[in-house]
């Protein structure tokens, strides 16, 4: 209970007025507890977006200074990276002798993507 509802309370014994100082003091837990709620849904935001910021960054590269990476394709450039990955493993698999190199790095690839399961 604060310090100014107490001396509310021993200031005046009308009941409403009891019961009005229960509810400034219920209203105020309420917005302290909606405080922090909605500081942990913006920290779960920004985690977020640091998230997909990294996966647009891999896959288009670091952005030019003073500028980030638009958001809004990254599901299309997902599936066109795993496109590229998905051809690379064809054409590794009918040439190992030109492409060994290739094979090995979607080897990684691979055991990154089990590992990630």
């Amino acid at each position: 209970m604060s310090e100014l509802t107490k001396r509310l309370r021993e200031r005046d014994d009308d009941s409403d007025f009891r019961d009005l100082c229960g509810l400034i003091e219920e209203a105020a837990d309420e917005i302290e507890r909606l405080e922090e709620e909605a500081e942990s849904s913006h920290w779960l935001c920004a985690r977020q977006s640091d998230l997909l910021t990294g996966v647009v960054n891999a896959i288009r590269g670091h952005p030019p200074t003073l500028t980030l990476w638009s958001h809004h394709n990254a599901p299309d450039l997902a599936k066109a990276q795993k496109a590229v990955v998905d051809a690379a493993r064809v054409v590794a698999a009918s040439s190992t002798v030109f492409y060994q190199p290739l094979e090995d790095a979607i080897r990684a690839l691979d055991a990154l993507d089990k590992a990630n399961d």
